[in-house]
């Protein structure tokens, strides 16, 4: 990816991931503080906007090597569709463990009230 240092990739991985500068500190043993100083040369060095959804946007058009052509509106379509194909992913795997959690609940009680009567 470009001039990133491996350390940078690493972290706008987890950023695109969604995950939170506290989080990536510590995952990756460093201080918070050192994360966010590499976020910001990262900025620097992609001549970027400091955002994590332009940096987001930046990460996955550059692994999935399309092509962009300056156009504002076309990045910014490009950024929402990744975003609304890796986060849905995420939520519906959320969904589904708090499903799994109040059915479990449910028998639970079911089990209990059969065994009081």
């Amino acid at each position: 990816m470009e001039n990133l240092t491996k350390r940078e990739v690493q972290i706008v991985e987890r950023i695109a991931f969604g995950f939170s500068t506290k989080e990536i500190a510590d995952e990756i043993c460093r201080s918070e503080r050192t994360v966010v100083n590499t976020i910001q040369s990262v900025y620097n060095k992609l001549h970027i906007r400091r955002s994590f959804n332009a940096l987001t946007a930046w990460y996955y058009i550059t692994k999935f090597n399309l092509e962009i052509d300056g156009i504002p509106l076309k990045n910014r379509i490009i950024a929402i569709w990744f975003f609304f194909l890796i986060i849905p992913n995420t939520l519906n795997l959320e969904d589904k463990e708090v499903q799994l959690k109040r059915l479990v609940r449910r028998n639970i009680k079911r089990e209990f009230a059969l065994v009081e009567a």
